[in-house]
C-alpha cells in the first residue's frame, strides 16, 4: 500500500493485515465516527505496551526504576482542555485531544496506541498516543499530573477511507 499523508506533522497510521481477524472474546470491531467526541471532563480508556515507572525524575523525562513491559496495560484518563497539552503537539485542537490526570497517563512506547471511550452503548476510537509529559505534582516522587496529546483518528476520516478504498468507513 502506498500513500501520502493527508498533511504534515499528523501522528496516524495504517497497517493492512496479510489476513482477516477472527473477532471473539478477545478481539472485536471499533467504531471510529465524525460525530462521536470526546468532551472535556469525559473519562476515556488508553492502552498500551509502554514502560512501567515506579518512581517519576523532576529533572527528565524518564522515571527511576523503570521496568520493560510486554503486556498490553490499560488505564482511565480524563480529557483535558486543549491549552494543557499545546507544547506537547504540533496540532490543534481541531486535530488533536489532551487528556491526562493525577498519575493517569501514557508512557514512552505507548505511542500508536488508543484513547477510546463510550458513546451511544458502543466503543468508540477516539485516537491514538501521540506524547506526554508528567509534572510532579505532590512533595513526593510518586504523585504525577500527565498532560498527555493524542490525534484524532476521525479527523482524518477522509484519508483513511480513500487510502483503504473505502474498506474502512467512519460513521457519519
Amino acid at each position: 500500500m502506498s500513500y501520502a499523508l493527508p498533511e504534515p506533522n499528523i501522528d496516524i497510521v495504517l497497517v493492512e493485515l496479510s489476513q482477516n481477524l477472527k473477532y471473539g472474546r478477545d478481539i472485536s470491531p471499533i467504531c471510529i465516527s465524525k460525530n462521536v467526541k470526546p468532551k472535556v471532563g469525559d473519562v476515556a480508556v488508553v492502552a498500551g505496551f509502554g514502560t512501567l515507572y515506579i518512581e517519576y525524575d523532576p529533572t527528565g523525562y524518564a522515571g527511576v526504576d523503570s521496568e520493560a513491559n510486554h503486556l498490553l496495560h490499560e488505564g482511565l484518563v480524563t480529557v483535558k482542555d486543549f491549552t494543557k497539552c499545546t507544547n506537547l503537539t504540533r496540532e490543534n485542537e481541531e486535530t488533536a485531544i489532551c487528556a491526562g490526570g493525577i498519575n493517569r497517563g501514557v508512557m514512552p512506547g505507548d505511542s500508536g496506541g488508543p484513547i477510546m471511550g463510550v458513546k451511544n452503548n458502543k466503543f468508540y476510537l477516539y485516537g491514538s498516543v501521540s506524547g506526554g509529559r508528567a509534572f510532579q505534582a505532590g512533595d513526593d516522587n510518586l504523585t504525577v499530573n500527565e498532560f498527555d496529546a493524542y490525534t484524532i483518528v476521525s479527523s482524518h476520516c477522509d484519508w483513511i477511507e480513500a487510502v483503504t478504498k473505502g474498506d474502512v468507513k467512519c460513521e457519519k
